[in-house]
């Protein structure tokens, strides 16, 4: 990904900052910014409340967040001392000021309820899966699907990148000494875990065991019909441990492996539980939003559900922080039935509530002057647009100058 493309919210802010410095070189520019941050204070607090999505549409609380972290990576990369969140008060008062009062006022409008989150998968819905024939080790597209959700479940990794870097040295075939079977998971580098702090470790390595009962969907069984599949040669450790199913019908025995020397795409594995709830139309038309995420979710909360510690989940998921367990756990719809019925028990009375006005934190929020009017930003990999008929009442107070 290229610099412009990847911190362009970035060189938007220092394009304009040059053109009001009178600032010509690149070399002056980035010196420059470390200067003026009062200026850059007022700039991106007028972008934060201009910012729309195509059509005009406000982004989501959460959004704009990104967005400042965006800058504020950006801004590091360019040496420019002050942090936006992490700073002093005093420091980015207007750019602080104007993201408060912009969530603030984009929950009043009903914004902020993560639309786009991802749901857990039930029990219900693996079964189906199953049934569908979507899991299992009927065939290529099966057998690839299963040995990556299992890894999702029992491992706890993460939607697509830690699928994708995984490497068929990182998961490796052992046995207790009772005779019982286990894969165990070297883990490589991770959202939490870059690798910068050499002590920062998962101190119990993964483990999938095996499960007689599942009889061939057995996760142990599963994964010795992989390796058995794969193209000969094409299991040594720094080989990829998702490879691309095999084009030709399994019909032609010109070779019996089913999968090729091909690194399965990222993207692949991205859409991969997409897919898989496509060919399930009773799932598809469920209203759930089901994601890869969604069995990383269904790996908190099964765990939760039975009573085990969320400093012992944490083994297995890899969360370094006990808060980010509950973010990942929700009730149930069945716990929730359960609830309507004891709530149903109580005499239904009638009640009549006044309204309340409700006056904005900030008073109502005024649409910045428009510095981005027409602009399309890339941040994160998406199109930002900036509403044009932003009005130009909003003054930001200007930032208090550090001691």
């Amino acid at each position: 990904m290229s610099e412009e493309k990847k911190y362009g919210d970035f060189f938007v802010i220092c394009n304009e900052l040059s053109k009001t410095q009178d600032i010509d070189s690149e070399e002056n520019l980035n010196t420059a910014v470390g200067e003026v941050s009062e200026e850059l204070d007022v700039f991106i607090a007028n972008f934060i409340l201009s910012v729309r999505k195509r059509g005009g549409e406000e982004f989501e609380p959460i959004s704009l967040r990104s967005m400042i972290s965006s800058i504020d990576r950006a801004l590091r990369r360019h040496r420019y001392e002050a942090s936006i969140m992490q700073s002093p008060d005093n420091i980015f008062t207007a750019t602080k000021q104007a993201l408060k009062v912009k969530q603030k006022d984009l929950k009043q409008k009903g914004k902020g309820n993560r639309p786009q989150k991802a749901d857990p998968l039930s029990d219900d819905g693996i079964n189906i899966l199953y049934d569908s024939g979507v899991l299992g080790v009927t065939s290529p597209q099966s057998l690839l699907n299963t040995v990556w959700f299992n890894n999702a479940i029992y491992l706890g990794l993460r939607g697509h990148q830690e699928h994708y870097n995984l490497c068929w040295g990182d998961i490796s075939l052992h046995k207790n000494p009772d005779g019982t079977e286990y894969l165990q998971h070297y883990e490589r580098q991770t959202k939490t875990r870059t690798g910068a702090n050499t002590r920062d470790t998962r101190t119990v390595l993964g483990k999938i065991f095996s499960i007689p009962h599942l009889n061939e969907n057995n996760p142990i069984e599963v994964y010795k019909k992989y390796a058995s599949l794969r193209p000969q040669g094409f299991c040594e450790p720094n080989d990829p441990f998702y490879i691309a199913t095999r084009t030709i019908p399994l019909s032609d025995k010109k070779s019996d492996k089913w999968f090729m020397k091909q690194k399965l795409g990222v993207n692949k594995i991205g859409k991969i539980m997409g897919k898989m709830i496509e060919k399930c139309p009773q799932i598809a038309d469920s209203g759930k939003r089901l994601t890869n995420t969604s069995t990383r979710k269904y790996c908190v909360q099964k765990l939760r559900e039975n009573n085990i510690a969320p400093t012992d989940i944490m083994q297995v998921t890899g969360h370094k922080n006990v808060n980010s367990i509950n973010n990942y756990s929700e009730i149930t719809v069945t716990k929730q039935k359960e609830m309507s019925k004891i709530l149903s028990t109580t005499k239904n009375t009638d009640s009549t509530t006044s309204p309340h006005g409700q006056a904005s934190a900030a008073g109502s929020i005024q649409q910045a002057q428009s510095l981005f009017a027409g602009a399309i930003l890339h941040i994160n990999n998406m199109n930002v647009y900036t509403y044009q008929n932003a009005s130009q009442d909003f003054q930001p107070p200007p930032a208090k100058k550090s001691k």
